[in-house]
């Protein structure tokens, strides 16, 4: 009817509310077509208020396929029209799913800033609902921030106004976050009041798998006040509960076993430890949907500190290490959404593949009482005793500063330099002699630094990099699944795929001054058979697939990059714009299979810094290697340089002279400080780091390793 009238509004409308319609039947793809085909159509019709709405329904269809920062770019498309169009409901319903995209992603600054602004307007117009839910995710941010008292005063005035409004559902889950709060700060009576009003709620509304969670909170407030009786009697009906489901379950076995802790009964301790493991294990999947909770991460992270340290304590280091590996490399699946079961991960399999890499391998393990080092080789498995986690981040983030700084640790003599190198590197120090290939395994804020800047003081002070050829893992079981066998099979032809100098993207993404010289650089290297180049607007983001990525031995992207900090599959590599859109995603690129030795990331902050849960890095850099790459170069900061590109030729130099890529990449690291002085400083040397996947794709090279 609506193309009889000729009238494109109303073709856009009844088009958008069929995409509606697939939308909840969950046929996302067939959402997605007819809402973009709805915004076309609102744009020839030049209206503006149905081109916000088809705007803001792709924003909603990305928050519910978990593609949250495409989420954002639409939401931030549609705020733009709604604002112009002073329409202060619309507003702040995209607001709000602006800021709880921003706060899926990580990026907590944003996601306060869109809040605020939401809560405050809702106040302001008397959007009681609104209004409670932006001061709920408020609170949210704070939480995970570990602002308890932010958060617990956001949450109070957000019940408030659910008291108000009479929702029932929104009281007892702000009612039970309360409690959460006043659980953590030791406050058991107001937690008790809080926990056992949310319970009434649940009851009346009959909301019985909710109603587990908050008896098990009431468990964990009387182990808190020291009734242990109590607090199992809870827990034991919480696991006999037909509405207790995995998340909770194991929570619940891992209270327990605390409990056998504290009581002194190790061997029961660590039946509940293996209970609450295995139902983990059987869960899996379940970590993708529990945004709700906001405990769960920190419960998760806690779980493992305890059962590690518990296993240590006891003895039993080889089995800590295994727990502690398994707990990284499960995480990491889960994470890139990949549905292979994890690998089991031994001492024995651990030590071939230190055997198959030639290599020591360091995993780290960093807690809040105490942390690990395991070194692995091929003889055997040694573990060492290391600081608390906050003093280890204390220097770190010292250490780092001064490097951004463009600043010299080695010439200055800083004590974070050397104190990092003593604390990491000195317990291991006398079984790594010169030339030795290291794998490092890192955790929390040691993904912030690359080892290679570490400051030794013996014979004369020199940074690390002088003596040892260095890799990253982000699991021992990873590597260990890896297998022999090379990622580029003998025989194939050597050929490269550059993507680079792409076209800018607003103030956010600036043209890379040095880029196309990047580019010209690496190119010198390969005949013109040899490569195949994508530069300018043809460096787009379909631009990748078509190219048949599988087939080339190198791949280098010379352009920025953004990295996830919650949802690695979000990590995007930025080029030219093609059909609105100039991201090259992670869960685009972990499809694609990859048959290459090296990937290589010029960009800024390619590797994310920023750990997951305890879990260490994920995102563009494990998308590669898990689409079958052997190793990926990536940064860990932006140097707008030409010593970038100038670093970049001299690491294609060797491997075009047959050195591996850890060792032609610590090459071009050396002789780019000895090149100028100013290339000294780490700043322009250290930011690339080589992430490997395992056995057969970091061949050592002939040549000595030696400086």
């Amino acid at each position: 009817m609506a193309n009889t009238l000729g009238s494109l509004a109303l073709a856009a409308e009844v088009t958008r509310h069929r995409g509606s319609c697939a939308f909840f039947r969950g046929d996302y793809s067939e959402a997605e077509r007819h809402y973009r085909e709805s915004l076309a159509l609102a744009r020839r019709a030049e209206r503006p208020v149905l081109e916000a709405k088809a705007a803001g329904n792709l924003g909603l269809l990305g928050l519910r396929r978990r593609r949250y920062d495409e989420a954002a770019d639409w939401l931030n498309k549609a705020l733009d029209l709604a604002t112009r169009l002073k329409g202060d409901l619309e507003v702040v319903k995209i607001l709000l799913r602006m800021g709880w995209s921003h706060y899926l992603l990580g990026d907590y600054e944003r996601a306060l800033a869109f809040l605020s602004r939401a809560e405050s307007l809702a106040e302001t117009r008397g959007y009681a609902a609104e209004h409670a839910y932006a001061l709920q995710n408020i609170g949210n941010v704070h939480y995970r921030l570990r602002s308890l008292d932010a958060a617990g005063e956001c949450y109070f005035r957000a019940l408030e106004t659910a008291r108000r409004l009479g929702s029932r559902k929104l009281m007892a889950e702000l009612l039970s976050n309360l409690g959460i709060v006043a659980l953590e700060q030791a406050r058991y009576d107001e937690a008790e009041t809080y926990v056992r009003e949310a319970l009434r709620i649940k009851e009346g509304i009959e909301d019985y798998p909710a109603k587990q969670h908050s008896l098990q909170a009431e468990g964990q407030i009387w182990e808190g006040r020291g009734d242990y009786d109590k607090a199992e009697a809870l827990y034991r009906e919480v696991l006999g509960s037909p509405h207790s489901k995995g998340e909770l379950l194991w929570e619940t076995r891992a209270s327990l076993a605390s409990l056998r802790i504290k009581t002194k009964r190790p061997i029961e301790a660590e039946a509940e430890f293996r209970k609450a493991f295995a139902i983990m294990e059987e869960s899996r999947g379940e970590l993708r949907q529990t945004e709700h909770k906001i405990s769960f991460f920190s419960s998760l992270g806690q779980f493992y500190d305890n059962y590690v340290d518990f296993l240590v304590e006891g003895g039993k280091t080889r089995q800590a290490l295994e727990v502690a590996d398994r707990s990284r490399a499960r995480l990491l699946r889960e994470l890139l959404e990949i549905d292979a079961k994890v690998p089991l991960g031994t001492v024995a399999r651990f030590r071939n593949a230190a055997r198959g890499l030639d290599a020591v391998i360091l995993f780290y393990w960093l807690a809040p009482s105490r942390s690990f080092l395991w070194a692995v080789t091929p003889r055997g498995v040694r573990l060492h005793v290391l600081p608390a986690e906050a003093e280890i981040r204390e220097r770190v983030e010292a250490h780092q500063a001064l490097i951004l700084q463009g600043r010299d640790p080695l010439a200055e003599g800083a004590p974070e330099a050397l104190w990092l190198y003593r604390t990491l590197v000195g317990p291991v120090e006398a079984s790594l002699p010169p030339g030795s290939r290291i794998v490092v395994v890192p955790d929390g804020p040691l993904h912030q630094i690359n080892p290679e800047t570490l400051v030794a003081a013996s014979p004369a002070p020199h940074y690390w990099i002088e003596d040892v050829t260095l890799m990253t893992a982000p699991s021992v079981s990873v590597l260990a699944a890896a297998g022999g066998g090379s990622a580029r099979p003998g025989g194939q032809k050597k050929s490269i795929l550059m993507i680079g100098d792409p076209l800018p993207e607003g103030d956010e993404f600036p043209r890379l001054v040095h880029a196309s010289r990047e580019l010209g650089r690496i190119a010198e290297q390969f005949a013109p058979s040899e490569q195949t180049v994508f530069s300018g607007a043809q460096a787009d983001p379909t631009s990748y697939r078509a190219s048949e990525p599988g087939r080339f031995s190198y791949i280098h992207f010379a352009a920025h990059a953004q990295a996830n900090r919650e949802v690695p599959l979000e990590s995007a590599v930025i080029l030219s714009a093609r059909n609105e859109s100039s991201k090259l995603y992670a869960r685009e690129i972990v499809g694609v299979p990859l048959r290459a030795e090296l990937v290589t990331l010029s960009a800024c902050r390619t590797a994310g810094a920023r750990t997951f849960a305890g879990e260490g890095l994920v995102g563009l850099t494990w998308a590669f290697l898990s689409s079958g790459a052997g190793n990926v170069v990536a940064g860990l900061w932006n140097v707008e340089d030409a010593s970038t590109a100038e670093l970049m030729a001299d690491l294609y130099r060797g491997l075009a002279q047959g050195q591996g890529p850890a060792e032609a990449l610590r090459r071009a690291k050396l002789d780019l400080q000895a090149s100028d002085p100013a290339y000294r400083k780490p700043f322009y040397w250290a930011p690339f780091v080589i992430y490997t996947r395992g056995p057969g794709s970091s061949r050592r090279s002939a040549r000595p390793s030696g400086t």
